[in-house]
């Protein structure tokens, strides 16, 4: 008999053998293989402006080739057009084969499918580790239609753990015909905790003990981690507020981060669905935490479901009944989550002087009790028994909340002006008065100030507001950055006569509008472009400069000379063919029709010379690029860019008037800082991967690949992997437009898996490797790092049989 040694060996040689002729014979196109079957994730990944909170999710679809070659059948058949009862049944059930998350740590799936028919059932169960045991069947009922593509969207079915699997049941019943399903592994671990966002919250003061009450104090955007920060990819649009809509998330009642689970709803409302942000306006956790839901403020339309404009939507995070077809508990709300609600209702309620027990038209349904449920407006069971329960419990406590008998009344705000410039003192007079409508002098009256831009909100110490018997009047003058400003107002008595009130009011300051005087109609304007250029003494940094010219006529011919200094720049020759240095022309210049007189540049003198004249119908008129130079660093300092002759001649022969605007290039010292993403193919864990620059120095990449480094040549390099490089070249980024001092960013590139023996080639020797060391924990051929060297490694490395590097192949992206 073999022994376990001499088994093991036949097995690698007929994997390899197999995969090597695979490879010459037909290729393999996959990125993942799992259990056999083929799966090809994409990627996606969502990071915050401060790199400190991001959200990956892996998305694959399942169609008739992968339901015909994977899984069981019972009852169902494919064809071109998807998954459907077989001839002579009236049923059927399609069981997938288990699915491995390709991240390390998954927080959450999602489900989309696409539908002919409306008989069908989606069933899934999970398991974390890696299949030895399995959860129970539970449905994933269609939770919104139509979403993104036109299709059906399941239920968030939370995971958080690692080592995670998922299969799927679909039972489907008459002619409905199941098409595809998409699956999205998602994971938002990575930012901020609750333990950190309840200190920052700790540290935020609020107003109490007046009426109506003040708001109460809100985890920002920022402050939870959501990748697109206090901005949104959308326009956020606006109606007053007429209904509090309450719903419930449909995720579990527990969670050791409840920001964790914001940032997943987030991802699965925005990007999963398609909505292209949070569909609630404010989220609240079991802890009483308030989250900042939709972008954009008070009375922002959200999109939770079609019909909501008037509605400030409240997600409640949790199953508060009906919630046992998904597998989870049904809780009561907690006290710190009903007194969150109220508070959150009463201070839209006061400041409005909506009355809490009322009922008005919601989106044409009459007679909709101001604060409802969900299920009030649309077909749902949210927000749960238990919760909607207690929506009369809300409505008394929160009316109670705005009833202010004895307290004073804010009658009005009044500023001086509409809307305001930077730098102008907003003036303003509060009417304050008793419930009998009368003035009430000697109060103490106090504006605290929000200044809200697009990056931020500032609090501002409280001013006080001089009385004018009953009227109080006061100033601010600060308004040097523009944005929204929102004053909260407090009015008390200094011997407590009254219940102190209190109101909110905002207004906008703009910054100044920049208006560019007309050209004067008889003359153009010849300029450098940009005025002011940027660049370093680094390798591969290669800076240009264009020398415009606007509101031109139809010009026959044109002549130009400029002059710089040789010891900080030179003139990178656009044509080595030539005999002199030369200049980059408008491609107008190099056709048949046009002749270029001279193009030369004295590196000595650093004096450019151009002149050329266009034939026929050919001319430039208007707006156009001259000509462009490409500038050679050679050492730190700023020269002058001196348009020393123009001569601008129109077709009629004569010299057309203009005026000339100089420009400099600055050359700064060493390199900018260089940021990028390396992605390691066939892995979701990217940490470790060494980026070094020309100098030497060294940086690892973060879990999601990011890296951050001083600019210059850079080297990429991980074990199995063929290496990469990167300089400026590498990005698409216009320097002449850019910030460049805040650094550059390469974009992402993904290193190329099965370099075992990193020679910069995937050939025979690595496969013959691979093969020797198979089912062993051998770190260089265990390319996609799942602790043993197997099929799934096989598979990437004969995928890119031949392939050689470095590569230098980046993709731009947005910062999100």
């Amino acid at each position: 008999m073999k022994n376990l040694a001499t088994i093991n060996h036949i097995r690698r040689n007929m994997f390899i053998n197999l995969l090597i002729l695979l490879t010459f014979l037909f290729g393999i196109s996959t990125v993942y293989a799992q259990e056999g079957n083929q799966l090809e994730f994409k990627v996606t990944s969502f990071q915050s402006d401060d790199g400190q909170s991001s959200v990956q999710s892996f998305e694959t679809t399942l169609d008739d080739s992968y339901f015909s070659s994977a899984g069981e059948l019972d009852g169902l058949t494919t064809n071109e057009t998807g998954l459907h009862v077989a001839e002579g049944e009236t049923s059927g059930v399609y069981t997938s084969a288990p699915i491995k998350s390709p991240l390390v740590s998954t927080t959450d799936v999602t489900l989309l499918w696409m539908l002919d028919g409306n008989d069908v059932m989606l069933e899934t169960r999970l398991s974390t580790d890696g299949g030895s045991t399995w959860s129970e069947w539970i449905e994933n009922p269609e939770a919104f239609y139509p979403v993104r593509n036109d299709m059906h969207g399941g239920t968030i079915i939370w995971v958080d753990g690692v080592n995670a699997s998922l299969q799927v049941r679909i039972i489907l019943n008459g002619d409905t015909v199941l098409r595809n399903l998409t699956l999205t592994f998602n994971d938002s671990n990575e930012g901020p905790t609750d333990s950190q966002i309840a200190a920052e919250m700790d540290s935020i003061q609020t107003q109490v003990n007046v009426c109506p009450p003040s708001k109460p104090i809100i985890a920002l955007r920022e402050s939870w981690g959501c990748p697109d920060g206090q901005g949104s990819r959308l326009m956020p649009q606006y109606q007053p507020v007429t209904h509090v809509i309450i719903h419930h998330s449909s995720t579990p009642n527990y969670s050791t981060d409840w920001a964790k689970m914001v940032r997943s709803i987030w991802n699965y409302h925005a990007n999963i669905l398609g909505w292209g942000d949070v569909g609630y306006n404010y989220l609240i956790d079991p802890n009483g935490v308030i989250y900042e839901g939709r972008d954009g403020g008070d009375n922002v339309i959200a999109v939770h479901h079609a019909l909501n404009r008037g509605g400030m939507l409240i997600g409640t995070i949790g199953c508060y009944g009906n919630c046992g077809y998904l597998g989870y508990s049904n809780a009561e709300p907690s006290l710190a989550m009903l007194d969150s609600v109220e508070s959150l209702i009463s201070w839209k309620f006061g400041k409005d002087k909506i009355d809490p027990h009322d009922f008005a038209t919601y989106n044409g349904m009459a007679n909709v009790p101001v604060i409802a449920g969900g299920r009030d407006v649309e077909a749902t069971l949210s927000p749960g028994d238990y919760l909607y329960n207690k929506l009369g419990q809300i409505r008394t406590n929160t009316a109670d909340n705005i009833t202010c008998p004895t307290s004073c009344i804010i009658q009005s705000v009044d500023f001086d002006k509409f809307e305001y410039l930077t730098g102008e003192t907003i003036n303003m007079t509060v009417k304050l008065v008793d419930q009998q409508n009368q003035p009430i002098a000697n109060a103490n009256i106090k504006a605290e100030l929000d200044k809200i831009t697009a990056s931020s909100t500032v609090a501002s110490p409280p001013f006080s507001l001089i009385d004018r018997t009953g009227e109080y009047e006061g100033a601010y003058s600060n308004t040097s950055q523009a944005g929204t400003y929102l004053f909260k107002i407090t009015a008390s008595h200094p011997n407590n006569e009254f219940v102190a009130c209190y109101a909110e009011h905002q207004t906008v300051v703009n910054a100044p509008p920049t208006t560019t005087p007309p050209p004067t109609p008889s003359e153009a304007t010849v300029k450098i472009d940009p005025i002011n250029l940027q660049a370093f003494l680094c390798e591969s940094f290669e800076p240009s400069t264009a020398i415009i010219v606007k509101d031109a006529p139809p010009l026959g011919s044109i002549s130009i000379e400029a002059s710089y200094n040789p010891n900080i720049v030179q003139v990178r020759d656009a044509d080595n063919g030539q005999l002199h240095v030369q200049v980059r022309p408008n491609e107008i210049f190099l056709m048949g029709s046009s002749h270029i007189i001279r193009n030369d540049v004295d590196t000595d003198r650093g004096k450019i010379t151009f002149e050329a004249e266009l034939l026929g119908e050919q001319t430039i008129e208007g707006n156009a690029t001259l000509i462009t130079v490409d500038w050679f660093p050679q050492s730190v300092g700023i020269t002058d860019i001196k348009l020393d002759s123009v001569k601008l001649t129109q077709t009629n022969g004569t010299v057309y008037p203009h005026i000339a605007q100089n420009g400099t290039v600055e050359i700064l010292s060493g390199c900018p800082d260089i940021t990028g993403q390396v992605i390691l193919q066939g892995r979701s864990n990217y940490a470790g991967v060494t980026v070094t620059n020309g100098d030497g120095d060294q940086v690892e990449t973060n879990v999601n690949g990011f890296f951050k480094i001083a600019g210059g040549n850079l080297s990429i390099r991980y074990s199995g992997y063929l290496n990469a490089e990167g300089d400026f070249s590498s990005t698409t980024i216009d320097f002449s437009t850019s910030n460049i001092t805040d650094g550059i960013s390469l974009g992402s590139i993904t290193l190329i898996a099965g370099d075992i023996n990193q020679d910069n080639i995937i050939d025979i020797f690595d496969l013959s490797y691979m093969a020797n060391t198979m089912y062993t924990d051998d770190f260089r051929a265990d390319v996609n790092g799942d602790g043993e060297v197997n099929i799934f490694d096989l598979t990437l490395v004969a995928h890119n049989f031949r392939v050689e590097g470095p590569t230098n192949d980046w993709i731009a992206t947005s910062s999100r």
